[in-house]
């Protein structure tokens, strides 16, 4: 049983509070206070990073139609990356939904909508593309609504399209798009082409591998 001392803590007791004075007044300010100006304000106050954002004019295509405007994303995080964090919504400003010409200062998608995202500016373009695989395969897509989608899948040499769908969940990269909406749908009807798009891959009907053309 360890052994206790009376007076050492009937000293302690009156010793603590000079003691404390002591600190709370060295330097006319507390003890916080003095190690914030040794160390920095940032230490004992931290403050929030803001991070930089950047805005890209975008198309999104979802179920129930188009949404166009820009997206908001973190300046130094790219894009596809961006888009496959799963964050529950789409951040878009200045925004319109056709056939209605009136504009939106904010609208946020739910990325469980989010079929298609398609960058309009070339440098959001340059950074999709950017990276890919050497070996472009030929797919062709049904999304719903009836749209049909054509378009190139990027992949490394021996890589399959169904093995690349398989373990990559989220947005994948296709180049030279064919997009054709149907009529009777949610779209005006027709054939539109895209350099690149991120389709989400899990919203597909389904997806085939055409032949390669000789």
């Amino acid at each position: 049983m360890p052994q206790t001392y009376p007076f050492l803590a009937r000293w302690t007791a009156r010793a603590a509070p000079a003691a404390n004075a002591a600190v709370t007044t060295l330097g006319g300010g507390t003890l916080d206070a003095a190690l914030g100006r040794l160390l920095g304000s940032d230490v004992m106050d931290p403050k929030p990073q803001v991070v930089a954002q950047r805005t890209v004019e975008c198309r999104v295509l979802t179920p129930a139609g188009w949404v166009l405007g820009r997206l908001r994303s973190p300046l130094n995080t790219p894009l596809l990356d961006y888009l496959n964090q799963r964050e529950p919504f789409l951040r878009l400003t200045d925004v319109s939904i056709p056939p209605r010409h009136d504009r939106h200062d904010f609208f946020a998608v739910g990325l469980e909508s989010a079929v298609a995202w398609i960058p309009q500016e070339t440098q959001a373009v340059e950074e999709m593309t950017a990276g890919l695989g050497t070996v472009a395969h030929a797919t062709s897509w049904l999304l719903p609504g009836g749209v049909v989608l054509d378009g190139h899948l990027d992949l490394d040499p021996g890589e399959r399209v169904s093995d690349h769908l398989l373990h990559r969940k989220g947005f994948v990269v296709i180049k030279d798009v064919t997009l054709i909406l149907p009529h009777g749908g949610a779209f005006l009807p027709g054939e539109f082409t895209y350099e690149v798009l991120a389709l989400q891959s899990a919203r597909a009907v389904g997806v085939t591998e055409l032949p390669t053309q000789p």
